[in-house]
């Protein structure tokens, strides 16, 4: 144990008493990475779906399961029959197209199905061409008004499809829908590594491919964005998912595990190792990405498999104001950390740590950006400035922030996460510095709802069109007030549903971390900052920041910590921790 959650457990025992404390180590120790139980406490009852079964959603629209098939063994193809066969939303298609060129107990069975259920569609290929080849030919079968990809070998929840459809119900602009989805092993007995992801976070997508699975989209999105590409195969769904996001009005997410990946020796999925190909046919898929969207940035592999790196290039070489703020006896040194970069259109301020200070410095600077920078910074990547401008740039970001660490290469800040921890919370705050968090999310570029002051540009522009920092309000939560006056500025811009009809909406004033820029602070992670009434505060002014879950987190992580925990069973029960 730690010497920090050693401290944590002394202050919550004194504050909460002993009955308390003892819950909250167990919630500690035992519950709050157990999958198990979260999975048993939210599926759905047998009450619930036979609900579903009788439910008549306004909109009913088919959907068509595209599965290419090639070598299916049976037992996984009778399993996935059974799953499609179970769903508790009737008006779907099952699309299969089968490259494996002879006849095999799977085609067989897949003919068997066929005879007794209409909806089961068959077609032995003339050749095997491939993945994305013989996905094209399962989309040319259907006759729904959205399809939904699935890989011959897994699973979905009896409930998926009634849930993607939900969605396209609460948001009828919505053309492209995904889910949760978890892993399983061989037997279908074991789940694990649940991917509980963020609402539509089209940087974090140009990162990796977190969308993957489940994914559903109109049908004529789908042809219209020209099906799947044969260059792009291993890739190929992270490619299709690209181009049909693209011509998205709406991207819907639906917060649960829909999606059942099974794991087998050759999978990328267990053995990332084993299809180098797929991940060079990721970097395609984001650089054509790039430039059908006009994004100045090129894509490279990262360091992990999988994972992206993304390259900016900078349009311009626009002046940027650094305003180091802090105590006076830090700015010598934060001075000599910022003389290391490499970007020269820059100018220094400097002023005290408070919301009036940094108002009134910010708003005489000349820079068309400001990089507010903390001056207990001691350290500054060399290429921070392009780094963070290469997000700013864009005509769709409002800010950019950088990763940075504190004493004894702890991260003291990555990004905000809104709801948590009685107002917001630092993510993944007091993590060492080797880790890539949950699913990469402390090392992938990404949409963010907030960032505090250590170091973060930001257009001019937009820190005027929000009025800067609330000067009422401690310069911890004014940071995080900003944040959410920008992205208020979508909401008050956002046009009308009758404007909508035919446009695609996406944010204008955005956040992006970016991890690539790094500073160091000198501070500890582990200070405290919350105050009772600071929160009290804070909460009234953005009342529905408890009561909605940050869209770039994930309503079944916990609201008691900030590494992307799982929800506790207790939690789940609302038992006061």
């Amino acid at each position: 144990m730690s010497r920090h959650v050693l401290k944590k457990g002394i202050q919550y025992f004194k504050k909460n008493g002993f009955k308390k404390a003892c819950k909250r180590t167990v919630y500690f120790f035992t519950e709050r990475k157990s999958y198990d139980r979260l999975r048993e406490y939210t599926k759905p009852t047998p009450q619930e779906l036979s609900r579903q079964r009788q439910d008549k959603l306004l909109y009913s629209p088919k959907v068509s399961i595209l599965i290419p098939m090639y070598n299916t063994p049976i037992a996984f193809f009778k399993e996935l029959i059974d799953c499609v066969l179970e769903q508790t939303y009737s008006n779907w298609e099952l699309c299969l197209a089968d490259g494996t060129g002879k006849e095999t107990e799977s085609s067989a069975y897949a003919k068997e199905c066929m005879a007794r259920d209409s909806r089961i569609v068959y077609k032995m290929l003339d050749s095997n061409d491939g993945i994305s080849e013989n996905t094209n030919r399962a989309l040319e079968m259907a006759s729904g008004e959205f399809i939904a990809l699935m890989d011959h070998d897994d699973l979905i929840t009896c409930d998926a499809l009634y849930n993607m459809v939900k969605a396209v119900n609460e948001d009828p602009k919505a053309d492209s829908v995904y889910s949760d989805e978890d892993k399983m092993d061989m037997d279908g007995k074991k789940f694990f590594e649940p991917h509980f992801k963020p609402d539509f976070n089209i940087d974090y997508l140009r990162n990796c491919n977190y969308i993957c699975h489940m994914f559903m989209t109109r049908t004529s999105i789908a042809k219209e964005a020209g099906g799947f590409r044969k260059a792009f195969d291993g890739a190929q769904d992270f490619d299709f998912i690209f181009r049909c996001t693209e011509k998205s009005r709406h991207v819907a997410h639906v917060p649960m595990i829909l999606y059942h990946w099974r794991c087998h020796i050759n999978s990328t999925a267990a053995v990332p190792e084993s299809k180098m190909y797929a991940y060079h046919a990721g970097v395609n898929s984001i650089s054509e990405h790039f430039e059908r969207t006009g994004i100045p940035m090129t894509a490279a592999m990262g360091e992990s498999f999988g994972y992206y790196k993304n390259i900016p290039v900078l349009k311009q070489n626009p002046s940027v104001s650094i305003v180091i703020h802090g105590s006076k006896d830090n700015f010598e040194a934060c001075r000599n950390a910022v003389a290391d970069i490499t970007y020269t259109n820059v100018e220094i301020f400097t002023c005290d740590d408070t919301p009036q200070a940094i108002n009134s410095t910010v708003k005489e600077v000349p820079g068309e950006y400001v990089l507010l920078l903390d001056a207990r910074v001691t350290e500054v990547s060399k290429d921070a400035v392009e780094q963070l401008l290469g997000y700013a740039q864009r005509s769709d970001v409002a800010a950019a922030s950088a990763r940075t660490y504190g004493n004894n290469d702890h991260i003291y800040h990555t990004f905000l996460v809104m709801g948590i921890e009685h107002s917001f919370g630092y993510a993944f705050r007091q993590l060492d510095c080797g880790n890539n968090g949950y699913f990469m999310r402390i090392n992938a570029p990404q949409d963010v709802s907030g960032a505090d002051l250590s170091c973060l540009l930001i257009k001019k522009s937009e820190w005027e069109a929000v009025s800067g920092l609330d000067e009422g309000m401690a310069l911890t939560y004014g940071a995080a007030d900003l944040s959410l006056k920008i992205a208020d500025l979508n909401n008050k811009e956002r046009p009308s549903d009758d404007e909508q009809e035919q446009e695609i909406w996406r944010d204008r004033h955005k956040i992006v971390y970016v991890p690539y820029a790094e500073t160091k602070i000198d501070a500890s992670p582990e200070e405290k900052w919350h105050t009772d009434s600071q929160d009290a505060a804070f909460a009234k002014k953005w009342p529905d920041v408890m009561t909605k879950t940050d869209r770039y987190y994930n309503r079944n992580l916990t609201k008691r910590d900030t590494n992307f925990t799982i929800l506790s069973s207790m939690e789940l029960k609302n038992e006061d921790l």
